[in-house]
């Protein structure tokens, strides 16, 4: 009989094909659902991807749910950042494409996103948000929301079909931080700049929050937002955030190396450990 399946999916921080951005880095080292199915003996079906959004990470979980069907044991996912957005067959990452420069000085001088500008959709973004045609409750709600309507989607597929889920907040949900320091330095208008309390708006004050709050023993840290006692995978793997029985040792052991802060070997050990920890907690 054919091996079960976890069905895992994610952006960069899951794909099993990631390529680090420091020159001097080769990324070999098992990603975390490779070692997660491996801990739970099951054959790994990774389709995780760099730069990618909740619409890939949909679509990818159903392709595989019309694919393998009964196989499928457990669902897990690494989310990603709410803004990224599909363009054709690639995503736009508007905070990313608007604040490249920012980003460079943090990363030792490393643009990581060279090749948005290569194929013509690197100024998109800005120029869009910059323009008459930007509506920001609007546009935010629609990048904010979406993720919320997957998530919701993939969990009420996973209880019809009885499947095992688990889901965590990889990265920052929704970057207001970023587009303030854009506007402060001029490269935005300040009519593209939203609030963290307009951001927490958004994020809770609609059904599909509620429907989610009732499975939250799935999805790890979850309101993800720390104001409402969330969070997400970096706000652990920096440091920000000290759970309980689990020792971090220092920030800057689980990221490549200060030209990419991406997880590197213990931070996928990491990431494995925290979706084994709830795996355990909701199924033995």
């Amino acid at each position: 009989m054919p091996k079960k399946i976890l069905l895992a999916s994610g952006c960069s921080y899951t794909d099993k094909d990631y390529k680090s951005n420091d020159p001097n880095i080769t990324a070999d080292w098992p990603m975390w659902p490779e070692i997660m199915a491996n801990n739970l003996n099951l054959k790994c079906v990774n389709t995780g991807k760099c730069g990618q959004g909740a619409d890939h990470i949909f679509d990818s979980i159903m392709d595989n749910i019309a694919t393998y069907g009964n196989r499928i044991d457990t669902i897990a996912i690494v989310w990603s950042t709410a803004d990224r957005i599909p363009f054709f067959d690639f995503t736009l990452n508007p905070i990313v494409e608007c604040n490249v420069d920012e980003i460079m000085k943090s990363n030792g001088g490393v643009d990581p996103f060279s090749w948005m500008d290569d194929i013509g959709i690197g100024r998109i973004s800005k120029n869009y948000m910059n323009s008459a045609h930007f509506g920001t409750k609007k546009s935010y709600k629609i990048m904010i929301q979406n993720p919320l309507r997957k998530m919701l989607a993939i969990v009420e597929i996973c209880k019809a079909k009885n499947i095992k889920f688990v889901m965590i907040q990889g990265l920052l949900y929704m970057d207001t931080h970023s587009l303030d320091s854009m506007i402060s330095r001029g490269i935005l208008n300040k009519q593209s700049g939203l609030s963290p309390t307009d951001c927490a708006n958004l994020f809770m004050k609609n059904p599909i929050f509620g429907q989610l709050e009732k499975h939250k023993k799935h999805i790890i840290g979850w309101p993800f937002l720390p104001k409402f006692g969330g969070y997400v995978y970096d706000d652990i793997r920096f440091g920000h955030l000290k759970l309980p029985n689990r020792t971090i040792s220092g920030p800057d052991d689980y990221y490549i190396s200060n030209k990419d802060k991406h997880p590197n070997k213990l931070g996928q050990e990491l990431l494995s450990d925290l979706f084994m920890e709830k795996y355990k907690e909701l199924y033995h």
